[in-house]
């Protein structure tokens, strides 16, 4: 597995499922769904790959929590000159930019993926829309933190 700044991953050689499980479960929710669907899938991945990794610790399956960082994304767009978070399907539809933001909790890209799909957009709304994703990331993060802190 290779070591993107998340995951501890020597810590998951010792158990060959859990890193499969890892492993496809972040694989499917960075490339699996269009869209917000996308953004939705690897915020909840996060968390239900520190609940699975929890468990496993306790039943002493894993020596640590193998999770170095939580992740969020975002989707972030240019709509009728507006920037726009969390995109439905006809905002996304309408975009004239459309960008998808992933970032982790200590504030690190993981990645930022952008087009303009009807015009051009300059250096000034690149960074609008980038201010507007940390925001809106921030607050998934704060939501994974309180629901995490329940369990």
């Amino acid at each position: 597995m290779a070591d993107c700044g998340i995951l501890d991953a020597p810590l998951l050689d010792s158990q060959p499922e859990a890193s499969r499980l890892v492993t496809r479960q972040a694989r499917w929710a960075r490339h699996g769904d269009p869209a917000a669907d996308r953004e939705i899938s690897i915020t909840g991945a996060s968390v239900a790959i520190e609940i699975a990794c929890r468990s496993l610790v306790e039943a002493g399956k894993l020596r640590a929590l193998p999770l170095r960082n939580r992740v969020a994304a975002v989707s972030v767009g240019m709509v009728a000159g507006e920037v726009l978070v969390d995109l439905d399907y006809v905002e996304d539809k309408d975009a004239e930019v459309d960008m998808n933001v992933v970032m982790t909790g200590k504030g690190d890209f993981v990645e930022v993926q952008g087009s303009g799909e009807e015009t051009v957009f300059s250096q000034a709304q690149l960074e609008a829309m980038v201010a507007a994703a940390k925001t809106g990331i921030a607050k998934l993060l704060e939501i994974q933190n309180s629901a995490l802190s329940t369990l």
